[in-house]
């Protein structure tokens, strides 16, 4: 028997509207006459019958081609390759008891073809495109991207889409219910940059000037504030022309908040709350709040970071004061010039070979660019301590106190880096990670329970060598410490600023800080930073201006 062209497949749509959504029928559902559209996942030909997985975006309905219900929808099905678009007609009936297929919400019905109209056909696609999950294929990214309309039919990113919908209906519900109003801040705005490049549009009217796309609507809340709004949120996009990395590009979105006359606590416990709320109705799941809470002074000298993953333990331990009078020269002139020796514990790796220690630090020295690794081993044997210095270099009683300081066991590995905070401490943070992630301590962002932390107490200026000045930690309108204003000319990298970050899994996904709202505060920050009151007045005039007509804090 001659088929037709593929081509020739295709026809107008004569069926109703859809009924039903390839996800929604069930069995309560048997016996009613049903219209599904969708797309060909799978087609399997089985002893005189056609089998298709019709796709929406709602989930997969199994359809039934019989020669005896409609021969020529039978013999086009046959046809049928993946990704085809098609309409069914038909009625609902239950699957054989052998057949039912319990990881499918449909999967206790078929529905049992009247009539088929193909839509329309699709070539063979670059890539396995199915709700079937055994079936998908590793694809190359760059594929993906290219043929992205396909890729977007693929169940877990239309699952992704899904979730962050939902995300955006109950931020704006909740926001509404905390008596926020929602404000549409400009695209297009003068350039105020914030530490990452801008991106630039230039003007048509007057050439050679240019507008910038906002990094954030920093400026445009405050003056909101000013304006007497008092609680300001908005769902923005964000540019900033920076490098690719996993946790920056130059376009995202994020959740932009400001009140006026508030304090940390109230900034802790909104965001506490939305929190609770996306963690309820995304993931089904209670949190406990509030959320725990560390300086950033302490998670750089435990952890390693401003941004700690708590998941699983490894803490630093400065270990410096066990190698007084030790002899060895690379620690006592580390020590000497300001330096500390930090230390790790890690459990059950004290037995160790010499070859797998080996790769370890190459790693430290090739990835992590610490100066070496000294290391200590207390073999699960009990028969003492093994370290990769000689005892001529470093008697081992040091090596002692510094387990003992550790609190380490007979099984135990210490891990020890020395340098000048707060590299060695970013080091030693680098090195927790490798061994977390080796010894699979860390799981999978999703999977395992979260970890929140609010970070606090960061500086409000670190020393920049290259510039040779210091600049902002987060940026310029960041207030200082009340207790600290009078050192903020004579020890700017001593203030304290009133600026919070919230990390989960070692991943900040959130920060802010409290604003200037004294035009003389933010004139002084602007002159240690090196911007004179006319750059300041070119840049942020507008600000400036704002500031003298009782802007509240």
């Amino acid at each position: 028997m001659e088929h037709p062209s593929r081509a020739d497949l295709i026809s107008e749509d004569t069926h109703p509207a859809r009924t039903h959504t390839c996800g929604e029928i069930r069995a309560e559902n048997e016996g009613d006459e049903v219209v599904l559209k969708g797309w060909v996942d799978t087609r399997r030909d089985h002893g005189g019958l056609v089998f298709v997985d019709l796709r929406d975006r709602y989930g997969l309905t199994q359809v039934v081609f019989s020669p005896q219900d409609n021969q020529t929808a039978y013999e086009i099905a046959g046809q049928l390759r993946r990704e085809d678009v098609i309409s069914v007609r038909g009625t609902v009936r239950p699957r054989g008891d052998d057949m039912v297929n319990p990881d499918l919400a449909t999967g206790a019905i078929e529905v049992s073809a009247d009539d088929l109209v193909v839509l329309n056909t699709s070539e063979t696609p670059p890539f396995v495109v199915s709700a079937h999950e055994e079936r998908q294929m590793n694809t190359n990214e760059d594929l993906r991207l290219e043929h992205r309309y396909l890729d977007l039919r693929r169940p877990d990113l239309q699952e992704n889409i899904e979730l962050r919908h939902r995300l955006y209906q109950t931020t704006h519900r909740y926001f509404d219910e905390h008596d926020f109003l929602e404000v549409e801040t400009p695209v297009l705005m003068k350039s105020t940059p914030e530490g990452a490049r801008d991106f630039l549009v230039p003007s048509r009217l007057h050439r050679g000037r240019f507008y910038a796309l906002p990094q954030s609507p920093q400026t445009y809340k405050q003056l909101l504030m000013v304006g007497g709004l008092d609680r300001y949120v908005q769902i923005v996009k964000c540019f900033r022309d920076e490098d690719l990395r996993a946790d920056r590009q130059p376009e995202f979105t994020q959740i932009d908040v400001e009140m006026t006359f508030a304090t940390e606590e109230q900034v802790y416990d909104l965001t506490e709350g939305l929190m609770v709320d996306l963690w309820a109705d995304l993931e089904d799941t209670t949190l406990e709040t509030p959320f725990p809470r560390m300086t950033y002074d302490e998670a750089l000298r435990t952890y390693g970071t401003d941004k700690p993953d708590l998941r699983f333990d490894l803490k630093l331990h400065d270990v410096s004061d066990c190698f007084a009078g030790s002899g060895f020269r690379v620690f006592e002139s580390i020590v000497d010039d300001g330096g500390r020796i930090v230390a790790i514990r890690v459990p059950g790796e004290g037995d160790r070979g010499r070859a797998a220690m080996d790769r370890l630090e190459d790693h430290v020295t090739d990835e992590i660019g610490a100066a070496g690794l000294i290391y200590f081993q207390l073999p699960s044997d009990g028969s003492g301590l093994e370290q990769n210095l000689s005892s001529d270099a470093l008697p081992h009683e040091y090596g002692r106190a510094a387990a003992g300081e550790v609190s380490a066991e007979a099984g135990d590995l210490i891990l020890t880096l020395a340098g000048d905070p707060p590299t060695v401490y970013q080091q030693a943070g680098d090195l927790r990670l490798h061994m977390g992630e080796e010894l699979g301590l860390r799981p999978p962002a999703d999977e395992g329970e979260d970890a929140f932390l609010w970070v606090t107490d960061f500086p409000l200026m670190e020393y920049d060598e290259e510039a040779g000045r210091p600049v902002s930690m987060h940026h310029p309108f960041t207030a200082p410490h009340p207790d600290d204003l009078d050192a903020l000319t004579e020890d700017p990298t001593g203030v304290q600023a009133r600026a919070y970050d919230l990390v989960l899994n070692g991943n900040e996904i959130g920060g802010g800080s409290i604003r200037i709202h004294n035009h003389e505060t933010q004139m002084q920050v602007f002159d240690v930073l090196g911007i004179d009151e006319a750059e300041a007045q070119d840049r942020f005039g507008f600000l400036l201006d704002a500031l003298r007509y009782g802007a509240p804090p």
